[in-house]
């Protein structure tokens, strides 16, 4: 007769209350008080919930936390931010909730609650981030490069938003897309935007360049001139390089069509050597090439 076998209960971890593997982190505790940067969430953000021991801000700002802390999912908070006593003590928090407490507040933010946490985003952003200041220091004949990507990220068939496409090495599976706009120079994420599985690159273009003029405050023509865009082949379709022109950015991006690039590669008589920054430094030809195309595809702007 086989032997019933009990499972042990993971044993909980103790509370850190010297070191914290978050020392940095808690350290720019009162930088970021000084800067009154959660205190804006609490100012503006609104979540339909009681308030019993925590107010619903505040859970927002634990899970805030426990993203800064380098957590990817809300269930991580009870065996790491829960005992790490040092980091939530300098954010003025003696404890805090588990896992389920917070998630039950993050369903119960409304579309208005994520519309009023995206402004506040967007608002410290234009007032602490980087881009603006290499914006203004930058000659006004170089360009700054964004960079804009579409990110497979599967997840179960149950999760919100979830549909089957193309998600490499993952066949007949099921995910959503992270669309998400860079800016190079700064290494600063601008907007991160969620969309089903089943969406492509091309068509959440325009919807991602009107979140980026927002944020990155791209009003008159002469800003987005100075915008260099980084694009792969899912967003290089004709109406999306002309949408993109005739806003006055310029762009380095890869032709959604693949019988367009061979027929205009046929019409190069001469390549020269492309070798990278290093190679360049050491001398180095390299094995890149490139030429220019003696019979272009005409866009929107004058060639």
């Amino acid at each position: 007769m086989a032997r019933f076998r009990r499972k042990r209960r993971k044993k909980a971890k103790e509370k850190m209350t010297g070191e914290s593997p978050n020392a940095s982190l808690a350290a720019m505790a009162p930088i970021i008080e000084q800067k009154g940067i959660f205190q804006s969430i609490h100012d503006q953000v609104m979540i339909p919930q009681k308030t019993i021991d925590y107010s619903p801000t505040d859970k927002l700002v634990l899970v805030i936390l426990s993203q800064l802390c380098g957590h990817e999912t809300v269930s991580e908070v009870n065996w790491t931010l829960r005992v790490d006593e040092p980091l939530l003590l300098a954010f003025g928090y003696q404890k805090c909730p588990d896992q389920s407490g917070l998630q039950t507040t993050l369903n119960a933010a409304t579309a208005e609650s994520v519309s009023q946490l995206s402004c506040v985003a967007n608002s410290l952003f234009s007032q602490h981030g980087l881009f603006f200041r290499h914006f203004q220091q930058l000659p006004s004949s170089e360009l700054i490069t964004i960079d804009f990507d579409l990110t497979a990220q599967p997840c179960s068939k149950r999760a919100e938003g979830a549909k089957k496409g193309y998600f490499a090495k993952h066949k007949n599976s099921y995910g959503r897309q992270l669309a998400r706009i860079l800016v190079a120079d700064t290494s600063e994420i601008v907007s991160d935007q969620l969309y089903a599985g089943n969406q492509v690159s091309c068509t959440a273009f325009k919807e991602m360049v009107y979140e980026m003029e927002q944020v990155l405050a791209l009003n008159e023509t002469a800003n987005r001139m100075r915008i260099r865009m980084r694009l792969d082949g899912g967003f290089g379709t004709d109406a999306n390089i002309n949408f993109a022109l005739s806003r006055g950015y310029s762009l380095l991006v890869k032709m959604y069509s693949g019988n367009r690039a061979r027929v205009l590669a046929k019409s190069i008589d001469k390549w020269v050597a492309a070798p990278t920054k290093h190679q360049r430094e050491k001398g180095e030809n390299g094995t890149r090439q490139a030429a220019f195309v003696t019979n272009p595809h005409r866009y929107c702007r004058n060639i």
